[in-house]
């Protein structure tokens, strides 16, 4: 798969996908998209970037090596007009196999509701396991059972 950068249709999907160009994926303006068993490798930015009005997408067992900025991001910009509210999208098993060089494992910048379950995060260098800050005017973040599973 090459670079994705586009706005999905509602309830679209994408599986076993390999991706090595600047971004993995950065998606805008869907509903219900899920992304299963992907792989982005040595981007220069996100590995995959949930962006302008994704709402209620899931991105399951995709892993990143290599990424120049976060390898798992959620960030409802404002740059273009959201199709739908951002939020209730999820990342479920998900895995940077090494760390960013720049960055986060997974960062969340905003919208209602987002989810990071059952996913590894180690071995970060510069940023954060998983970063969790509003940039974006949207509803303030609340984090509730922000742990499950093993404790480390």
């Amino acid at each position: 798969m090459d670079s994705a950068k586009f706005s999905a249709p509602t309830r679209a999907s994408r599986e076993s996908g390999w991706s090595t160009p600047k971004t993995g994926a950065w998606l805008a303006n869907a509903l219900g998209m899920l992304i299963t068993d992907c792989r982005f490798r040595n981007t220069i930015a996100d590995g995959i970037n949930i962006d302008v009005g994704m709402q209620g997408c899931i991105v399951s067992n995709c892993t990143a090596r290599g990424t120049g900025d976060d390898s798992f991001a959620i960030w409802p910009a404002t740059y273009r007009t959201a199709a739908y509210q951002p939020g209730y999208n999820v990342f479920t098993h998900c895995n940077p196999r090494s760390p960013p060089w720049f960055a986060n494992a997974c960062g969340i910048y905003g919208g209602i509701s987002n989810r990071v379950e059952d996913c590894r995060f180690v071995d970060t260098t510069d940023g954060c396991g998983i970063l969790i800050r509003r940039d974006i005017s949207y509803r303030p973040i609340c984090v509730r059972r922000n742990h499950r599973g093993p404790k480390v």
